[in-house]
């Protein structure tokens, strides 16, 4: 019975994870196409073409979160900050994995002071959205999301649509 259980626990996390991934992959597409001018297409913005090369990066994210938190929590919060531009490479750039993971940690470390404040200004935003029973997020975190493409965007020197 424990082992049945075990293993119905471990189907339903393994579904819920690919969801979130689809999810994650849409948000960061919708955010892509808004700098790039574009309307997001439901077609378009849950695009799986590279959902299998997205989930392995964010197996290898988390991995890095992981051994970052077990040396004592402050590795983990750097690794979290360094690697966080990872699915924008894996989806714009087609970037494999590790050099979805390299060209992030690059990205941040050239341009450290720029990311930790479009992290903040982001954080202050979400937590102004968190602050009204959590529905602010509705609004909130798309619109963080898209300040995440645009700095992804102008930090690699892309264009970006007024």
């Amino acid at each position: 019975y424990v082992v049945e259980n075990f293993f119905v626990a471990l189907m339903l996390q393994i579904v819920f994870f690919i969801i979130g991934q689809i999810l994650t992959v849409g948000i960061i597409n919708a955010s892509l196409m808004v700098t790039r001018g574009e309307t997001p297409e439901l077609g378009k913005v849950f695009a799986t073409d590279r959902l299998g090369a997205f989930i392995i990066a964010s197996i290898l994210y988390g991995i890095a979160i992981f051994v970052g938190l077990v040396l004592c929590i402050i590795p983990g919060i750097i690794a979290a900050f360094m690697l966080s531009f990872y699915g924008f490479y894996v989806l714009d750039q087609n970037a494999e994995p590790v050099a979805a993971l390299s060209a992030s940690f690059n990205l941040v470390k050239d341009n450290f002071g720029i990311v930790f404040l479009v992290v903040v200004v982001a954080f202050a935003i979400n937590f102004v959205g968190a602050l009204f029973c959590g529905i602010g997020l509705l609004i909130t975190a798309p619109i963080c999301w898209i300040i995440l493409g645009y700095a992804y965007r102008r930090l690699n020197n892309q264009p970006v649509a007024p």
